[in-house]
């Protein structure tokens, strides 16, 4: 039988992402280490390329988010984030992932006129 891993990302905030011990005790468990932190300026380049990759996939029809590229977000936005202190990234060696977390609505998100499913 082939081995099936299970990724659980422990973050610093330690967050109980692996409850479902029944399912966790049918799989080999693989721990991986990320690190969560506020971004900084030095970050902008690679948080920029995230954000044109998601665009790219968005205009090959391979993801739907409702981004627009040129509108939301741009390096525009998460320079502004960086400035407010509420972009955050995700690393394990390079950026992986980058986050804006806040409770600031996007005009979208107030008039409800947004093309993805919010969570």
């Amino acid at each position: 039988m082939e081995k099936e891993w299970f990724y659980c990302i422990m973050v610093q905030a330690a967050i109980g992402i692996c409850q479902d011990a029944s399912y966790i005790e049918m799989k080999t468990v693989k721990v991986v280490f990320m690190n969560i932190r506020k971004a900084n300026m030095t970050d902008l380049d690679a948080i920029e390329i995230i954000y044109n990759d998601i665009h790219t996939e968005e205009e090959k029809g391979n993801q739907t988010i409702g981004w627009i590229r040129d509108i939301y977000p741009t390096r525009k936005t998460a320079e502004e984030s960086i400035f407010r202190g509420d972009m955050f990234v995700l690393e394990e060696g390079e950026i992986l992932g980058a986050g804006i977390i806040n409770q600031i609505l996007s005009e979208g998100q107030k008039s409800g006129n947004t093309k993805g499913n919010a969570i």
